[in-house]
């Protein structure tokens, strides 16, 4: 082929150059934007974004390979150096309040944080984030005691450097996108049981596909009352401790992709779970745990999901990138090739999509959603710090969370909110889990298509992005379970004005 049929170009940049990052306000443009009305704020999202650029860049980029080639040769394996620059960054404790224990942050923070993470290895941002999920389960009880129990743990052992895992247990061999859609929770052939004892509960049954599960020292579990009908209103979280009589890992799972968070089957036999670790329910509620709990749940996981989601997009723009700027097609440098232009200019778009996409669910989410009060629960009482760590002081503060008094008020913040707002927030979450997925997916076939057969190859990295975004469209949910949700949350809505706000 003679070189005229191809439009070449000046070169992108100069010979060597290396890809730049982002700064927040050309990254996030929506968040500069509004940031400018609220400094405080402003600030907590662009020095939480630096700092997840500086982990990412030092400690995942270079070895995200390298762990998931590990992997591949031992499934038990751990990245245990990594895990424990995570705790100086302090990545475990980003959605938990200053009053717990925790960061203080706003919400948002911990999502761009793992957008960003994800943009290196999203198998290392499923990994320090799927605590979130677990999180959010227990935030949904809207039982200060079980949030308490979890955040007093996993930021006491973060500040001594130790990795705190807490698994979500609900998948089960019978039972998967329906366990976790309202609708169809009842179809669902769930057979995880826990009956009343003395002092706790007696714990039976099995999981599968458990994020994090083999390492996990806290997991959340859904269960059914034993002495129930198996209606949602049945339904029960106990939080089990790793290392609880009866409590086993029979397998780990073979993964295809994100093999850097693995996947786990979680048996239970005859594991006693104590009084104090079950999340309390609220008995004069006339709506169930179920319906409630799952929806708040997932308008915030699904938009966590679009978030990494976005950073694999990015993540295959910039490795089409680097791969052009690297080599030739035809005896041309590729990136000088108008052709080649077009096509990462689309990788581009569908990234920047992508973005726009899950930052309109998160802001929904922040408004209308389960973190809302979150949000506002953020401030740290301004004491000194040896007031902060005085003994009497921590044991004061757990007998208030764990009192009725604190239980009924943060069960009133969650009747505060309507079906209405519950909807708008776990509908946007529908549209982000399902676009930025398949915009994911999309950017990485085509970076594959760009790069030939350089995109094959481990060492290039693209082929693991492939592999990576595949589960992308399953957890949290099914991309196609999504969308039947998104129709009961946002199409049906259309119709009836009085289920508008």
């Amino acid at each position: 082929m003679n070189s005229f049929l191809i439009n070449e170009c000046a070169p992108l940049a100069k010979l060597g150059a290396e890809i730049q990052e982002w700064s927040f306000l050309e990254r996030f443009p929506e968040l500069a934007f509004i940031a400018k009305s609220n400094n405080s704020l402003g600030k907590q999202l662009e020095q939480s974004y630096l700092n997840a650029v500086e982990f990412s860049e030092r400690y995942v980029a270079p070895q995200a390979l390298a762990i998931d080639k590990k992997m591949t040769e031992d499934p038990h394996y751990v990245p245990e150096d990594l895990l424990k620059k995570a705790c100086e960054y302090k990545l475990f404790s980003t959605m938990f309040p200053a009053f717990l224990g925790g960061s203080g942050l706003h919400p948002i923070c911990t999502f761009i944080t793992y957008e960003v993470i994800a943009t290196h290895c999203v198998g290392i941002a499923n990994l320090l984030g799927v605590n979130g999920l677990g999180i959010c389960c227990v935030l949904a009880s809207f039982d200060p005691r079980g949030l308490s129990v979890i955040t007093k743990e996993i930021c006491e052992n973060e500040k001594n450097g130790i990795p705190t895992f807490l698994s979500t247990c609900v998948t089960e061999p019978g039972a998967g996108s329906d366990a976790e859609d309202a609708d169809e929770f009842a179809n669902a052939q769930l057979t995880t049981t826990a009956k009343k004892v003395d002092g706790g509960y007696i714990l039976n049954g099995t999981k599968i596909f458990i994020s994090n599960g083999g390492h996990a020292q806290i997991h959340a579990v859904m269960t059914f009352d034993a002495d129930g009908a198996h209606t949602p209103d049945d339904q029960m979280l106990l939080l089990v401790r790793s290392g609880s009589k009866g409590l086993s890992i029979p397998r780990l799972e073979n993964k295809m992709g994100q093999k850097a968070c693995h996947a786990a089957e979680v048996h239970f036999d005859n594991v006693f779970v104590p009084e104090n670790m079950m999340c309390r329910k609220d008995e004069s509620s006339t709506s169930s745990y179920s319906y409630t709990g799952i929806a708040n749940v997932l308008g915030v996981t699904r938009a966590a999901v679009g978030a990494w989601s976005t950073g694999v997009a990015e993540n295959a723009y910039r490795t089409a990138l680097r791969y052009a700027r690297d080599n030739d097609f035809l005896g041309q440098p590729m990136e000088q090739q108008q052709w080649v232009r077009l096509e990462l200019a689309q990788l581009a778009r569908r990234a920047q999509v992508a973005r726009s996409t899950y930052i309109g669910a998160l802001l929904a989410v922040s408004t209308t959603g389960l973190i809302s009060p979150l949000a506002i629960t953020q401030k740290e009482p301004k004491l000194p710090d040896w007031l902060k760590h005085n003994n009497t002081v921590r044991n004061l503060r757990e007998k208030v969370l764990s009192g009725d008094l604190t239980h009924r008020a943060f069960k009133f913040m969650a009747q505060l909110q309507t079906s209405a707002e519950r909807d708008i927030a776990t509908g946007y979450g529908d549209v982000a889990k399902v676009s930025c997925s398949e915009l994911a997916l999309e950017n990485c076939q085509k970076a594959i298509t760009l790069m030939g057969k350089g995109g094959l190859r481990h060492e290039n990295g693209a082929e693991k992005l492939l592999r990576d975004v595949r589960l992308l469209q399953i957890y949290e949910g099914t991309n196609q379970v999504n969308m039947l949700d998104y129709v009961k949350r946002r199409v049906i809505r259309q119709f009836d004005t009085q289920l508008s706000l």
